[in-house]
């Protein structure tokens, strides 16, 4: 058995548990299942219902899923990233403003929003690419976009400020 993982799927929240490798409970419900991967598409069996799905991975923690037509994207927290997050916003709540920096030396491909713009906890504000790897830059933190340090196209350094965000 692993411990927990929180799923998040149209901003409903999951805790998921892996039993054995056919069985997972989810909020504390059994679900059996049986995978069997196929090139890229995996074949599922759940319930007597054979479903082909496709996973594309979008970062360590995001997922796309489609299964027949439909598109569903779930974003996994264990419970070590869990605490970390309710730490970081435990430091956050404290801070009158938060300055979002870059994670890591790269080029910003876009910049989505603008001084004055409403963000909330997770919202993208920019797209930094880094070794030909996109990295979504994300708001820590509701609150007004107070200034944009930065342009579309620019290269910039690790640590460098991106974005200031004033808290609400």
């Amino acid at each position: 058995m692993t411990g927990p993982i929180k799923a998040v799927i149209s901003d409903k929240s999951v805790e998921i548990r892996l039993i054995d490798e056919t069985t997972l409970l989810i909020d504390g419900q059994p679900f059996s299942f049986r995978i069997t991967p196929e090139k890229n598409i995996s074949r599922i069996e759940y319930d007597n219902q054979h479903h082909n799905i496709l996973v594309n991975p979008l970062t360590d923690t995001c997922y796309e899923i489609w299964i027949k037509h439909f598109i569903v994207k779930v974003y996994l927290e264990d419970h070590r990233t869990a605490l970390l997050s309710r730490y970081k916003q435990s430091i956050i709540q404290d801070q009158k403003e938060i300055v979002v920096a870059a994670p890591m030396p790269g080029m910003l491909l876009e910049v989505d929003v603008s001084a004055g713009a409403i963000v909330t906890a997770g919202s993208r504000l920019g797209l930094l690419e880094a070794m030909k790897m996109e990295n979504e830059i994300r708001s820590p933190a509701n609150g007004i976009v107070q200034s944009v340090r930065i342009e579309q196209g620019m290269v910039v350094e690790k640590g460098e400020e991106l974005f200031i965000i004033k808290i609400v």
